[in-house]
């Protein structure tokens, strides 16, 4: 049998790993529009 804590914490890993990659993509995408802002700005 599976425990209420144990799917809690489950679901939290998922989210935690679901963040990560939202993150990382989101990383991703600054890192690809911040050269060129820097380069409208100067």
């Amino acid at each position: 049998m599976v425990t209420a804590a144990e799917t809690v914490i489950v679901l939290v890993i998922l989210g935690a790993l679901d963040l990560g990659v939202q993150a990382a993509a989101a990383n991703t995408v600054v890192d690809q529009i911040m050269p060129v802002i820097m380069s409208l700005g100067h």
